[in-house]
């Protein structure tokens, strides 16, 4: 709707009860935008009805204005008290915004009011699921099913629980029922792709997300689970990757950007270069391990830093990132517009996505909010104009690489920096000299595990005698589904269910770590390498064999394991893949110098230099502002 309709609209002249019909029919018929003006003309002529407060703080909600519903809302609560609606929309708009403690509150009143709202068991249950009490959360959307057995949100609400808890079958069924209640229901085929591919089923979730797209073209959480599934796949071309993210922005109108430039104060050239980290992962998490030790070592002469947070966990990594921040700002229930213009606030210079495709605020980064805009720590191209550059190295992304981009790549002299786990038992001796027994492992994502890993690792152990293959992906590897799946598709790959060993259960990273005494070699999966396990096998004194591929998440162990004098154990093809591991199996002398020596020569490497990271960091910032704004867009 034109903002010259909206002020026509605002000004025509009609009575209160012709402005209720013409909101009603608004509503009734999907025009949100104009029901807002005309239910916006009516809180002017009736400011004390609690009921057309309810109404425009609703349909603000589904504008996007959710701090302004948020406060209409809370004008309503405030007229009547009692009101249920009022209530139970206000206590919604609030957990939108991510205000949990007003969320509870509300919502507590709600119940207290009607204690068979469904809706309030469903918004409780989602407060204590973003407080990670999942016990609770599951309480919660229990209840709301006891109440309404055809609750697509309650099963919703308890597949996700069931799948972070490492029950994917148990999620995939709830996600199942959901959707034979309602086929086209966009956050239950989300909810069933998630759990499939949790399990193992690649190709079950693709279709699930492609679904879901059908239906709602835009849907960021569907685009995104698609794109990243795709990069699991074996069958996904470089090609076909990049006409996907393409595709994506396309979808959701990101292709063209809105051109805007920051307006800098006469004087500030010779002031400190302001850099932004816009991040969902700022706790216990991959990418916040592979940042904290940068943002730390940042020279605050030079650099001064702000983080864009979106707290979904608070736990001691994020207060030791707030500790090393200059500026903390939390994004929590703000809409991207908000974030936008907070960020072009604070003036950055540079402003860095982290993962933008993994739940990220990857919306915000389609605007101009920075003279230049990096990608740092996603699994590929954001496909995004408005991103200027890549953050790689030579390795990841060599001057032939074939891999599609928007950006332009941004080689540093390294590109990994691990966080030494400062909890981690020593690593043991070589396992095999005291057991006779080779044990091949792999502690990554099940998803990661296709046809062509299992034939490569079938040829392996075929060639080892006795060999064994052991597996661990958090709690998943305990779920039977999860299990079975994998035991199918090594099997069909020549691989007998004698030997391969799961390892589960609920381990905090120490015991994590100590399952790595007992593997001799680690074997990477492709094409989607592993990069946190690949340096905690490394730190646990375990070498690991990988495949280089053709893109960045095929090569990073081609880009870490030169970095302590692993070389050699970088294959180019998959028989040199196999070759190194067979080899490796038998070379227990140089196996047992590697259990001791790994450790200190990742200590000693650019792989845990943070200083001189920091610094290489901060030379890469500048050459692309140099002489003055460096952004493409």
């Amino acid at each position: 709707m034109s903002a010259t309709a909206r002020r026509a609209l605002a000004h025509h002249p009609c009575s209160g009860d012709e402005w209720r019909s013409l909101a009603a029919s608004s509503l009734a018929g999907g025009a949100i935008g104009r029901a807002t003006v005309v239910l916006g003309r009516l809180a002017v002529i009736e400011p004390l009805s609690s009921d057309i407060l309810v109404d425009l703080g609703g349909a603000l909600l589904m504008t996007g204005a959710r701090r302004r519903g948020a406060r209409t809302l809370r004008r309503a609560v405030a007229i009547d008290p009692g009101s249920a609606s009022a209530i139970g929309n206000g206590a919604s708009a609030a957990i939108e915004l991510g205000s949990d403690e007003e969320g509870m509150r509300l919502v507590r009143r709600s119940i207290v009011i009607v204690p068979t709202q469904v809706a309030a068991h469903i918004n409780l249950g989602l407060i204590h699921q973003r407080r990670g009490a999942r016990d609770l959360a599951t309480q919660s959307f229990g209840l709301a099913l006891e109440l309404d057995v055809e609750s697509i949100a309650a099963r919703v609400g308890l597949s996700r629980i069931a799948r972070e808890t490492g029950q994917g079958s148990e999620a995939r069924h709830l996600a199942r029922t959901a959707l034979a209640l309602q086929p086209n229901d966009t956050k239950a085929l989300d909810a069933f792709g998630e759990a499939v591919v949790a399990i193992g089923k690649l190709e079950e979730g693709i279709a699930a997300f492609r679904r879901a797209l059908a239906v709602e073209p835009g849907r960021q959480a569907s685009g995104s689970n698609l794109l990243l599934c795709l990069s699991y796949s074996a069958s996904t071309t470089s090609a076909s990757l990049f006409a996907a993210y393409q595709e994506w922005a396309r979808r959701r109108s990101f292709a063209e950007a809105k051109p805007w430039r920051p307006q800098r104060p006469a004087g500030e050239s010779k002031r400190r270069l302001r850099v932004g980290y816009l991040s969902t992962d700022f706790y216990s998490h991959p990418v916040a391990y592979n940042v904290v030790g940068l943002i730390a070592a940042h020279d605050r002469q030079a650099v001064e830093v702000f983080c864009y947070a979106e707290e979904q966990r608070v736990d001691d990594v994020t207060r030791r990132l707030r500790r090393s921040a200059d500026h903390w700002r939390r994004l929590n229930g703000s809409s991207d517009a908000a974030v936008i213009e907070e960020i072009r606030r604070d003036g950055l210079d540079v402003l860095v996505l982290l993962a933008g495709h993994t739940g990220n605020r990857i919306g915000v980064v389609a605007e101009r909010c920075a003279d230049v805009q990096i990608t740092f720590h996603d699994i590929s191209t954001t496909g995004l104009w408005t991103v200027d550059y890549w953050m790689t190295d030579a390795i990841l992304h060599p001057s032939d690489s074939e891999e599609g981009m928007t950006e332009r790549p941004l080689r540093l002299p390294s590109m990994m920096l691990h966080e030494p786990p400062a909890d981690a038992p020593d690593p043991g001796p070589v396992p095999s000299s005291e057991t006779g027994i080779v044990r091949f492992g792999c502690f990554n994502n099940p998803v990661k595990l296709g046809p062509e890993v299992a034939r490569l690792w079938a040829e392996i152990l075929g060639r080892v005698p006795n060999s064994r293959l052991v597996l661990r992906y958090k709690r998943l590897t305990d779920d039977p589904a999860t299990r079975d799946h994998l035991v199918q598709v090594l099997g069909n790959a020549g691989i007998a269910e004698s030997r391969i060993e799961f390892r589960s259960g609920t381990l905090e990273r120490t015991g994590h770590l100590a399952l790595y005494r007992e593997i001799d070699v680690a074997l990477d999966p492709f094409p989607f390498n592993g990069c946190t396990t690949t340096f905690e096998a490394l730190w646990m004194g375990v070498p690991v064999v990988c495949l280089a591929g053709r893109r960045f998440i095929g090569r990073m162990g081609a880009t870490m394991l030169p970095r302590v004098g692993l070389g050699d154990l970088v294959a180019a093809t998959p028989g040199e893949y196999a070759d190194r591991a067979v080899a490796l199996a038998g070379e227990v002398g140089r196996r047992a110098a590697l259990r001791t020596s790994l450790r200190p020569r990742l200590q000693a490497s650019v792989l845990c230099d943070k200083v001189a990271y920091a610094r290489s960091v901060e030379a890469a910032y500048r050459s692309v502002l140099a002489p003055a704004g460096g952004g493409k867009a």
